[in-house]
């Protein structure tokens, strides 16, 4: 699959899809053009088609009930070419990831950025719904802990997510829904009511005091309202009906320079109170739990502490956790 990431701040792509477009004129009125479609290997559509399709949208948007209409088909029309290209074509799926913007919730903008895609070949988005701290749902019907995208007036009470999927669909694209994991964002890191929540290594630290950017905001994966705040975020989206949810950032922060390599098991970001009390727990005897936290605590086993562990009740146990099978010999 040809990914290609866009940050998108005008609207603007490039592209063009092969195909032949007579367009009907009668009485002023636009009747549906007939079409004689050859495609290239890439499935876009030439300049002329681009041109015809962007005049009838325009006149839609202007109040032209006919070319409206006649626009409704031809965008359909245009869906169904660009599927039968794809299925004659490598690569059957071509995606770009999507960020949307408040002015995209303008009169004509979205369908102006969809139609565009479609001309370029692409049949499937990536819509970036969870990102830096925020989500893209409108402010007024927004569960979350995290700021929606679209926060002004006028546009605060529009469902870009649920607009994008539907519009999408009309030109026969797929529409996925892009969402990060673990990084919940700075925004929401920083607050000191979540501390408790946010990713710690062995030396106390969090990973936003050492974060150089104010998009990443690492968490306990393990804590229980992390993840419930999560599972409402994702039911957010489940209701908006996209053809699937894609994942990023399921790791753990990453340190840069020197110390990006780890060294001691102290420098793991497993510290934080619930993702220390799991690695414990799966501990399956008095000896297990020892040697697993005198290792989390030390960074290191010594003689000593094996001599410990020896002594510890019931005696002449072997340690035993989750996953490791060992007899004595």
């Amino acid at each position: 699959m040809i990914f290609q990431r866009v940050f998108r701040l005008s609207g603007r792509l490039i592209g063009g899809f092969i195909l032949t477009l007579a367009l009907v004129i009668s009485g002023g009125g636009y009747l549906f053009p007939t079409v004689a479609a050859s495609s290239n290997q890439y499935c876009q559509f030439d300049d002329s088609a681009i041109a015809q399709k962007k005049e009838l949208r325009e006149l839609a948007f202007q109040g032209n009930s006919q070319a409206r209409s006649n626009y409704q088909q031809l965008i359909q029309r245009h869906g169904e070419q660009l599927a039968n290209c794809r299925q004659q074509q490598w690569p059957q799926q071509q995606a770009l990831w999507l960020r949307l913007y408040p002015c995209d919730a303008k009169e004509g903008k979205l369908e102006q950025l969809l139609d565009q895609i479609v001309n370029q070949g692409y049949n499937q988005i990536y819509v970036e719904v969870f990102y830096n701290g925020q989500v893209l749902l409108p402010t007024n019907n927004n569960p979350t802990p995290w700021k929606a995208v679209l926060r002004s007036q006028p546009v605060q009470d529009e469902d870009l997510l649920a607009k994008v999927i539907e519009k999408g669909h009309q030109r026969n694209l797929k529409v996925y829904a892009w969402l990060f994991s673990l990084n919940y964002g700075y925004s929401y890191a920083q607050q000191e009511n979540r501390q408790h929540i946010v990713a710690r290594n062995g030396y106390g630290e969090t990973n936003i005091a050492n974060n150089s950017e104010s998009s990443k905001g690492f968490i306990d994966p393990y804590n229980q309202q992390a993840r419930q705040q999560y599972r409402q975020l994702v039911s957010e989206v489940v209701k908006r009906n996209p053809d699937g949810i894609l994942f990023d950032y399921i790791r753990y922060p990453r340190s840069t320079g020197a110390e990006s390599v780890v060294n001691n098991v102290k420098e793991l970001w497993i510290y934080s109170n619930a993702s220390l009390n799991r690695l414990l727990n799966r501990a399956s005897n008095k000896q297990g739990e020892f040697i697993i936290q005198r290792y989390i605590n030390q960074g290191y086993l010594t003689r000593e502490n094996i001599v410990t562990m020896d002594n510890l009740k019931p005696k002449n146990t072997p340690p035993r956790w989750q996953g490791r099978e060992r007899t004595l010999q």
